[in-house]
Formats: C-alpha cells, sequence, structure tokens
C-alpha cells in the first residue's frame, strides 16, 4: 500500500468507499453472510487514509526542507556583497 502514488491511494481510498457504501446497502437490505466484511472495509479505509495522511505529510516536510535549503544557499552568496557595500559606505 505504500508503494503506491499520491494518486492511485485517492483512487484506491475511493473504490473501497464506494464498496464499503455497497456492503452498507446490502446489509440494509438483506443481512450480509459475512457482516464482517463492513468491519473489514472499514478498518482498510482507516489504514489508507493513515498512509495517505503520512504522504502528504512527508511531502510537506520535504518541500520545507528544500525551501529552507535554498534560503541558506541564497543567504550565503549574499552575504559578500553585504559586506562589500558596507566597506565602500566606509571609505
Amino acid at each position: 500500500m505504500r508503494k503506491l502514488k499520491y494518486e492511485e491511494m485517492q483512487e484506491a481510498i475511493a473504490s473501497e468507499e464506494a464498496t464499503l457504501r455497497t456492503l452498507r446497502a446490502s446489509h440494509a437490505l438483506s443481512p450480509l453472510e459475512d457482516p464482517m466484511k463492513i468491519r473489514k472495509s472499514r478498518k482498510k479505509i482507516a489504514r489508507m487514509k493513515t498512509v495517505f495522511r503520512e504522504m502528504a505529510l512527508e511531502q510537506v516536510f520535504n518541500d520545507y526542507m528544500k525551501a529552507l535549503e535554498k534560503e541558506a544557499a541564497s543567504d550565503t552568496t549574499e552575504q559578500p556583497i553585504q559586506e562589500k557595500q558596507q566597506e565602500n559606505k566606509t571609505v
């Protein structure tokens, strides 16, 4: 499940939710042979949503770290320019 891509995970969650709706509707009309299928489906959806949330948080964290690295890299290149400007003002 963790090997799925972001979009594939969304599709899998939607598919499993549709299956759960079908199971619930079927169970309302006539009892299912295995009513535990409903519980298993709910738990599977919860696991999938947990993994999906972890993927989203990991992506946000990676984007944040890249921005920090980029900012740190730009700060080191600007520092000598600022020092030169200060030297020119004092002269």
